[in-house]
C-alpha cells in the first residue's frame, strides 16, 4: 500500500459476488442489453477501515479511497480500465451523499470484474442510509436525538418507496 494508505488504514474488507442469472437476464431485459454489455456479473469491493483519528477527515478519506484506487490498478496493472468505466464519487458525491469509486477492469481474457471502493463510513450509508451512520458513529445519546434518527430513517423509507421501480437511491 502506499505509505499515507498505510499510516491511516487500520483494516480493509473485501467482498465479492457472482451476479445470479436470474439477475443478469433481468438486467438484461431493463436495460436492452446483451449477455456480454453486462459488466458487473463478477463484482469486489473494498472497504477501508480508518484509525479513529482519521474517520472524520473528509479529506482522508477521500485520499485513502483514491490511494487504494491505485493500489488495485497496480495490482491488477495487466487488466484494461475500458474507457467511461471510472466513476469518483468519492470527491463528487452522488445527492443523496453517496460516496464510492466505481471502475470495471476487464481480464486479459476479457472477463470483467466491477470493483468498488469507499471508507467503513462511506459504506454504511451507502448500505443503510444516513440515519444510520448516525448510530454507527455513536450520535444517538438523548431522547431528542432518538426523534431526530427517526425522523431520518421515515424520510429514507419514504425516498425509497417514491422511487420508480428498479431505480436505487
Amino acid at each position: 500500500y502506499p505509505q499515507p494508505l498505510q499510516d491511516h488504514a487500520v483494516r480493509f474488507s473485501i467482498s465479492s459476488r457472482k451476479k445470479s442469472a436470474f439477475s443478469t437476464f433481468k438486467k438484461m431485459f431493463r436495460s436492452h442489453k446483451r449477455r456480454e454489455q453486462v459488466l458487473d456479473v463478477f463484482a469486489m469491493r473494498v472497504v477501508i477501515g480508518l484509525k479513529a483519528e482519521h474517520r472524520a477527515n473528509q479529506t482522508v478519506q477521500v485520499q485513502s479511497c483514491l490511494e487504494a484506487y491505485g493500489a488495485v490498478r497496480e495490482t491488477l496493472s495487466n487488466w484494461e480500465e475500458p474507457r467511461g468505466r471510472f466513476k469518483d464519487y468519492v470527491t463528487k458525491p452522488k445527492a443523496n451523499g453517496y460516496q464510492s469509486i466505481h471502475t470495471t477492469l476487464e481480464h486479459p481474457s476479457g472477463l470483467p470484474l466491477e470493483i468498488q471502493l469507499r471508507t467503513e463510513d462511506m459504506h454504511v450509508i451507502a448500505e443503510f442510509g444516513g440515519a444510520s451512520h448516525d448510530l454507527y458513529k455513536g450520535g444517538i445519546q438523548s431522547a431528542s436525538a432518538v426523534k431526530r434518527f427517526a425522523e431520518l430513517i421515515r424520510k429514507d423509507n419514504t425516498e425509497a418507496l417514491a422511487l420508480p421501480p428498479g431505480d436505487t437511491m
